[in-house]
């Protein structure tokens, strides 16, 4: 279960959803437990500390993986 399965029932014209993979990570917020997440999830308050180099992680990877780039060549952009 997830967003992909979510947005599939959900039929909009001009618009693409893109749901890629997440890896499987231990994540703190749930014993360290292995589960799909794109960086460590310390606590729910908005005082909770982040994971930084985590989040800088997963914005490279999507970078480096080309999804942006991939979709702009079919003539979806991300405006």
């Amino acid at each position: 279960h997830g967003w992909a399965d979510t947005l599939t029932g959900i039929r909009l014209p001009h618009v693409k959803f893109i749901c890629p993979h997440a890896p499987k990570i231990p994540v703190t917020l749930n014993m360290r437990s292995l589960m799909p997440a794109w960086f460590d999830l310390m606590g729910l308050s908005p005082d909770s500390p982040e994971d930084e180099s985590g989040i800088k992680k997963a914005a490279e990877n999507s970078e480096s993986e080309g999804l942006l780039i991939k979709y702009e060549w079919v003539g979806l952009t991300g405006e």
